[in-house]
């Protein structure tokens, strides 16, 4: 970002992916000018730390296929399977995962301690958790907004991968909030994914001619994306923002 001086980004991300997006708004807010965290995954807590490592040693003894039902239960219960070839696409994409290095992560959360981060973030941020996330629950995410100074805080009804198990709430959840903020770009969301009531960018104040002109230039490097699953796309974007901040 700094070599390609793309300014402030808008970050996004869910689980570790969350935490990611959570730690570099802490560490460098002059680069962030937004924050979405969907189910972050910012550890374990201390009950959950022995657990967290014999599931890890699980996993690099016996492979995916040996914890693929019980994660899968927790992560994405059968509420949320109506759309069969969505989640045989998901399972089969989860089993393809490295098990070493899905044992590292699991070792990596339980040993990460974010809790310093959350009171560092002074951007505009929004967090959500799904009712039906039994690995982050939203008993287990509130904290985390509530410790963040200012954020917003969504329940929706899904599950723990949340963009690719309900992609229209999570869609309409973030368009809201960065509608709220005064950001949005010219493909902020993916065809099918607009909300009714969203207007189009080059009605917004703050796309410029020249930015609109300029985005496909500059989209690689300023963007951030939400990846979902569709039936024509396993990994199609739902949200992007360009903005010059």
């Amino acid at each position: 970002m700094r070599s390609a001086s793309t300014g402030r980004s808008h970050s996004l991300g869910c689980a570790v992916g969350a935490a990611i997006a959570i730690h570099f708004a802490a560490r460098l807010p002059e680069r962030t000018a937004a924050l979405i965290a969907m189910s972050p995954a910012t550890g374990l807590a201390g009950e959950r730390r022995a657990a967290g490592l014999e599931w890890a040693d699980a996993v690099e003894r016996d492979g995916m296929r040996s914890v693929v039902e019980a994660s899968l239960a927790a992560s994405y219960p059968p509420v949320l399977r109506g759309d069969e070839a969505r989640f045989r696409a998901f399972r089969a994409r989860w089993l393809g995962n490295d098990p070493s290095s899905f044992a590292a992560i699991s070792r990596m959360l339980a040993d990460t301690e974010m809790d310093g981060d959350f009171a560092r973030i002074r951007c505009p941020t929004l967090v959500i958790a799904g009712t039906h996330d039994r690995l982050r629950p939203p008993e287990a995410v509130e904290p985390i907004a509530r410790a963040i100074p200012g954020a917003r805080w969504r329940v929706i009804e899904t599950g723990h991968f949340m963009a690719v198990q309900t992609p229209q709430p999570v869609a309409d959840a973030i368009t809201a909030f960065l509608a709220e903020i005064g950001c949005w770009g010219d493909s902020l969301v993916s065809p099918g994914l607009r909300p009714s009531s969203m207007p189009y960018p080059d009605r917004h104040p703050h796309i410029s001619r020249a930015a609109r002109s300029h985005q496909t230039k500059r989209e690689s490097s300023a963007a951030l994306f939400l990846s979902s699953a569709n039936a024509n796309n396993e990994f199609s974007p739902i949200g992007r923002c360009i903005k010059d901040v």
